[in-house]
């Protein structure tokens, strides 16, 4: 509505009570709702019959002036010709100049106060736990972290006996629509030793407007729930608005419970006393790590801790820096060709001089002076001890190594012959680094990447047969690549023609049970 010096905008009783919710938080909540913004303020067709929308609660709904003329007045709020957009947008389409810092008020303070008038919490226990984790429950209009759980399959349904068989220290709590009724975000609840309550990881289909509730729920019922929502950060909690590291146990009903399901936070199980931690215990010696998604678990060593972070990751993302006498995630670590090993990233620097990766400040003496050699010397050095060290270990490596750096030799072994398996996962990974001269460390990491992969796959755990299985993948690739390179170079030389049909598990072919 317009009058001669304001615009005073329709809104729905929903959207007005909303507003009120907020009104303390937000400017442009408090200019909507008196109803007096100055024409001069105002969009040339600005909308109107702002309300919340039906079909997603996240945003609002409106009407352009050109359908509210031709809509009556018994359709204007129910109408299936009413647009939708998120707050942000709804404020550009009334007011010319924005104000970026109280659209952020607005946007946050609509997120937070608009999400609970249109949901609702109760807790789930017993055999009703398996109905909302049931893909079926969930809403389907927004997708976060809970349309992506693993664990929202009807074949994992057989898996949930640890939760209905200990009620008592295990619930869930999940967050429904009010209209619709479907799940908009699920996390369990547990009593753990010592009495603390602890709320796990969170799932929801649209993290940053559902999670915060969740935490509020926590605060509001005395739950502690987890710093970070993420598989790998199990012992980090928040406790009196404080990150805090919290080594906790819970034991529990495991009697003639053949399959479990995926944990996010107590998932190291103490096979003899039944007890379920969330980190490893040192003490004991028969643990195993809960996080298959097909209703088993994985080996003790399938974790490693970060001893920097204090998080636990896949072992092969975790790296032994010698030097330190510390493990730490990957992501922490470059990879110096030149010298071979690995650095952490506050120990090192680049050098523009040899293009690669050395150590810096109080660990410089360890790059041996090796950058105030004569350059051309140093590359002939690099590349001679790549050379001698291929030949040594791994002559299909070297083989691939000279036609890609256009060395003119023979081959010193017969390729065919001395390819072991080892050798063939190596050197078919080392292909899909994308580097000439991968270290020893990247490759090893691959090589753990691609077995876990395999084991998921295929849903085996026989170690010689995930070997074998990667063996007959990586000769496949190896071909590919070998064809494609002597595509671009013009072909390859004579004995290389022994590589290009080299299958080392001629047999049948493998198929998957189930892709991971």
């Amino acid at each position: 509505m317009e009058t001669n010096q304001y615009f005073k905008p329709e809104i729905s009783p929903e959207f007005k009570n909303l507003l009120e919710s907020i009104l303390g938080k937000s400017l442009y909540a408090r200019t909507i709702l008196e109803g007096k913004i100055p024409l001069e303020e105002v969009v040339d067709e600005p909308i109107n019959y702002i309300g919340i929308s039906i079909s997603d609660p996240s945003k609002l709904s409106y009407l352009t002036r050109n359908r509210f003329e031709n809509i009556s007045q018994d359709e204007i709020w129910s109408s299936s010709r009413r647009y939708q957009a998120k707050p942000s947008a709804i404020l550009s389409k009334i007011f010319r100049k924005i104000d970026y810092a109280e659209m952020e008020k607005f946007i946050d303070s609509i997120k937070s106060e608009g999400s609970k008038i249109h949901t609702q919490f109760s807790i789930a226990t017993g055999e009703e736990i398996l109905l909302w984790y049931d893909e079926d429950s969930y809403d389907k209009r927004t997708h976060g972290s809970l349309n992506s759980s693993c664990m929202k399959h009807k074949s994992c349904q057989k898996y949930f006996d640890l939760y209905t068989r200990n009620s008592g220290t295990i619930e869930l709590l999940i967050l429904r629509d009010k209209v619709f009724g479907t799940l908009l975000g699920r996390a369990l609840l547990w009593e753990v030793d010592g009495g603390l309550k602890i709320m796990d990881r969170i799932y929801t289909t649209n993290d940053s407007v559902y999670r915060g509730l969740f935490k509020d729920f926590a605060l509001e019922r005395g739950y502690l729930y987890r710093a970070e929502q993420s598989w790998n950060s199990s012992l980090w909690f928040i406790v009196d608005g404080k990150r805090q590291y919290l080594e906790l146990s819970v034991k529990l009903d495991t009697q003639d419970i053949h399959s479990f399901p995926y944990l996010d936070t107590f998932k190291f199980f103490d096979l003899n006393n039944k007890i379920f931690y969330n980190y490893y215990p040192k003490s004991s010696e028969r643990i195993v790590v809960m996080t298959s998604s097909s209703g088993s678990f994985h080996s003790s060593d399938s974790l490693e801790q970060c001893q920097e972070d204090l998080n636990y990751y896949n072992s092969s993302d975790v790296i032994y820096l010698d030097y330190r006498d510390i493990r730490v995630h990957r992501n922490r670590v470059v990879s110096s060709d030149i010298l071979n090993r690995w650095i952490h990233v506050d120990d090192c620097r680049y050098s523009d001089k040899i293009e690669d990766h050395l150590f810096s400040g109080k660990w410089e003496s360890l790059n041996q002076d090796i950058e105030n050699s004569d350059l051309a010397d140093l590359k002939r050095q690099k590349i001679e001890k790549f050379r001698e060290s291929l030949v040594e270990r791994n002559p299909l490596r070297a083989f691939l190594w000279r036609r890609r750096e256009g060395v003119d030799e023979e081959p010193e072994a017969d390729i065919e012959n001395d390819v072991s398996t080892d050798t063939l996962v190596s050197e078919g990974l080392s292909e899909q680094v994308g580097r000439d001269h991968p270290t020893e460390a990247e490759t090893e990491h691959i090589i753990q990447n691609a077995r876990r992969d395999i084991r998921t796959r295929y849903n085996i755990d026989d170690q010689e047969e995930i070997s074998r299985i990667l063996r007959q993948e990586l000769a496949s690739q190896l071909r590919g690549s070998l064809t494609d390179q002597r595509n671009r170079r013009g072909g390859f030389i004579e004995t290389s023609e022994s590589l290009l049909n080299y299958n080392p598990d001629e047999g049948q072919d493998i198929t998957p049970e189930s892709q991971g």
